[in-house]
């Protein structure tokens, strides 16, 4: 790049940030609990090992052990496909979701997030689940959606195992507004913009990311 046009490029720079553009913003992480249960497809009873027992910070983790503080299945349940559906106290665009597993990890096999239309639209799916014998915080890489959520679907497969699984928390993490990526993006508002070379004139210009 010649020097006229880094000079150039600084200045557009500058004057859209200064107009309310924020070059790769790094705002600490905002995480949330589950704080309410909207769904289950079994539970052991209604207090211990309850659904409810999934809400708020870990009191099991980092143990592995059988704990009335988890949430478990019903007796007889290991090879139905069970679900946990739950609320959190405020809608953030998610970066990452963590599943605090406490007993015979590896069960979980589908995570989903409740859409603005109320559609379930699926940001985690493994074909297999596994058995694994610790404790474990399971933090799956997820698909990116474009709308921030406060609700979550997550499937577990007790088969494998074919015992009690146990969930202790579930903790979603991430921004109050959609961020962008890449040494040359810009954020404005709740829209991502990058900095391109125009194909026809050369120019700079700016490129909202869909």
């Amino acid at each position: 790049m010649t020097i006229p046009r880094l000079i150039i490029h600084i200045c557009i720079w500058t004057f859209f940030y200064f107009q309310g553009f924020n070059a790769n913003p790094r705002k600490a992480k905002i995480h949330l609990w589950a704080s309410e249960i909207t769904g289950f497809s079994s539970q052991w009873i209604s207090k211990r090992y309850s659904a409810n027992q999934i809400l708020g910070k870990p009191n099991v983790y980092p143990k592995y052990v059988n704990s009335e503080r988890s949430w478990t299945q019903a007796g007889g349940q290991n090879h139905i496909l069970q679900y946990l559906k739950m609320k959190f106290p405020r809608k953030i665009y998610v970066t990452s979701v963590n599943i605090y597993e406490t007993l015979n990890a590896g069960a979980v096999v589908r995570i989903s997030a409740k859409s603005p239309n109320d559609q379930w639209v699926e940001i985690f799916w493994t074909p297999q689940a596994l058995h694994i014998k610790r404790a474990r915080k399971f933090s799956p890489r997820i698909k990116r959606v474009k709308f921030p959520f406060n609700e979550l679907r997550i499937e577990i497969d007790c088969s494998v195992s074919n015992s009690w699984v146990e969930i202790d928390a579930v903790e979603i993490v991430g921004d109050a507004k959609r961020q962008c990526f890449g040494n040359k993006s810009l954020h404005y508002g709740n829209s991502c913009y990058m900095i391109k070379n125009d194909k026809v004139s050369g120019d700079l210009a700016f490129v909202k990311v869909s």
